[in-house]
């Protein structure tokens, strides 16, 4: 199946802002497409506009497109709250016990979807 045009694949992002307020003008064109297009060949659409209808028809659907668009990262940088308590309480402490020179070390273990544990 052909790229979609820039025009097509603008004219879906207006729709899920319009239909659910989701903005994704900072993500990547191509990147958008190629997942928006993943969707089109999973219900068999013949472009855009069918798979507009498809929304249309089947609201579960922008679940699944939503999902798709939207990259997985951690919850943890993105916890205001975890980053307060590590400035104000878990930081202070350990440098507290340190002597001038003395290093310190910070590990952050992976794990297989990149997320912090």
């Amino acid at each position: 199946m052909p790229e979609l045009s820039h025009e097509e694949l603008s004219k879906l992002m207006e729709k899920l802002n319009r239909d659910r307020a989701l903005d994704f003008r900072g993500y990547k064109p191509t990147s958008l497409s190629r997942r928006v297009q993943r969707r089109l060949d999973a219900k068999k659409c013949s472009g855009i506009a069918s798979y507009a209808e498809f929304l249309d028809r089947r609201p579960d659907e922008y679940a699944q497109l939503i999902d798709s668009l939207l990259i997985n990262v951690t919850e943890f940088f993105r916890d205001p709250e975890a980053w307060d308590v590590l400035q104000t309480t878990v930081l202070p402490q350990i440098v507290a016990g340190k002597k001038p020179g003395d290093q310190l070390r910070v590990w952050s273990a992976g794990c297989a979807t990149g997320e912090e544990p």
